[in-house]
């Protein structure tokens, strides 16, 4: 299927839509690229911010059952493992546009969770590996599609 790219409010509204906002979905995999690497005569290039990518993808009991998300430009992410005694399915998520989060007058950046009621400034607190956490992602771009099994 086709990539839709999220550039507004109202198109994050019709991703949560069709996506039944994450309810009862579950992380399946991820995949993050920086756009680092070393070439053949071992010089280190960094890549640029759009070459920071993580494919986020998520299955939900109800059809159609996958959905990959792209993030592009990633800033930060942290995504929860295994933990006893909790699950790993999501009763829904959180996605918004932030424009104060770095020192950049207005940038605006995208912030996907997987829980709907989170406390931001938790995000970046999170210490114990007792307590449940919030999977997060900060990015400048996000893009989606269902995939087809």
């Amino acid at each position: 299927m086709e990539w839709k790219e999220v550039h507004t409010q109202k198109d994050i509204e019709f991703l949560l839509q069709q996506a039944g906002n994450f309810h009862d979905s579950c992380i399946v995999s991820l995949s993050y690229r920086s756009g680092a690497g070393v070439d053949d005569e071992l010089r280190m290039g960094m890549g640029s911010a759009q070459q920071h990518t993580l494919h986020l993808v998520l299955q939900r009991q109800a059809l159609p059952i996958t959905i990959e998300l792209c993030f592009s430009g990633v800033r930060r992410f942290f995504v929860q493992g295994w933990q006893e005694n909790y699950f790993c399915d999501l009763f829904g998520c959180s996605l918004t546009y932030h424009h104060d989060l770095t020192d950049k007058s207005g940038e605006q950046l995208i912030v996907w969770t997987d829980s709907p009621g989170y406390d931001f400034d938790e995000l970046f607190q999170q210490s114990s590996l007792d307590v449940p956490a919030v999977s997060f992602v900060i990015a400048e771009n996000l893009k989606w599609r269902f995939l087809e099994e």
